[in-house]
């Protein structure tokens, strides 16, 4: 916006600790580290956080044998 207030992008993403806060890591076919999930909007005021993104995060696929 015009303010410079604008959401923190997440899904489909690298998962960024200056940008996201996890909540919880599960296994997913995208590779280990990817915003799989937005729980909780985050906002950017210009080049500040005001409030990480909480998100899901994966941690790849599961192990098998």
């Amino acid at each position: 916006t015009e303010e410079g207030l604008k959401p923190i992008n997440t899904k489909g993403i690298k998962f960024n600790y200056n940008l996201h806060e996890a909540v919880k890591h599960i296994e997913h076919e995208l590779e280990e580290g990817m915003v799989i999930e937005e729980i909780q909007k985050g906002y950017m005021l210009h080049d500040k956080v005001l409030r990480p993104s909480k998100v899901i995060v994966s941690k790849g696929r599961a192990k098998n044998g």
